[in-house]
């Protein structure tokens, strides 16, 4: 898959349809259409700004290396998921290199006597609680890269084919902290026949 030529457009269609969006799509796009979805995040300032980030976000390539859950039926409307991302153009445009950043974490939370400095970061990777948006990756883990860890939910009525490994988000830290999961509805027909295919888990 060419994943600059896709991700440009997915963003050229995304730009589009954002300018027209109803409020009914926006309730679906942002999760309160439903009740539950409604009251998760409730009060908080993130909650707030899903609107205006909905109607001003962009679409980005994200890695999605943990997800937890304590539901054992697999029947879980939502449950968080562990990615790293970059509004760079140069790690968009090759999200390999964002597979390799999501690596380093992964060793790093394998390390029982990582260095103090790093300890929050290993504990935001590890704790299955933890929740964090836009940490910046030190260097020596993101490759001199600019990239961020965030937890965010995945929302099963969204993305009802969600697994690890590429996955496309909307983002915009200059409106809010927040970063969400685009809906399948919004992706390209190209990138739906990989991802459904488990062709773009790198």
């Amino acid at each position: 898959m060419d994943y600059i030529k896709t991700l440009a457009e997915i963003n050229e269609s995304w730009h589009t349809k954002r300018n027209a969006l109803t409020g009914k799509e926006i309730a679906y796009i942002g999760n309160k259409a439903s009740l539950r979805g409604k009251m998760l995040g409730f009060l908080t300032g993130p909650y707030y700004k899903r609107t205006k980030l909905i109607e001003s976000g962009d679409v980005y390539y994200a890695y999605v290396f943990k997800e937890w859950s304590n539901d054992v039926q697999g029947e879980d409307p939502q449950h968080p998921t562990w990615m790293v991302f970059s509004p760079v153009r140069k790690l968009n445009d090759n999200p390999e290199k964002l597979k390799e950043i999501a690596a380093n974490l992964q060793g790093l939370a394998l390390d029982k006597n990582c260095p103090k400095d790093l300890r929050v970061l290993r504990n935001l990777i590890v704790e299955p609680l933890s929740d964090t948006f836009y940490f910046e990756i030190p260097p020596e883990y993101s490759n001199g890269e600019l990239a961020y860890l965030s937890i965010v939910y995945v929302i099963s009525s969204l993305v009802p084919c969600f697994h690890l490994g590429l996955n496309l988000i909307l983002a915009n830290q200059s409106v809010s902290k927040e970063v969400l999961y685009l809906p399948t509805a919004y992706w390209s027909d190209d990138f739906s026949t990989a991802y459904l295919a488990g062709k773009v888990g790198l």
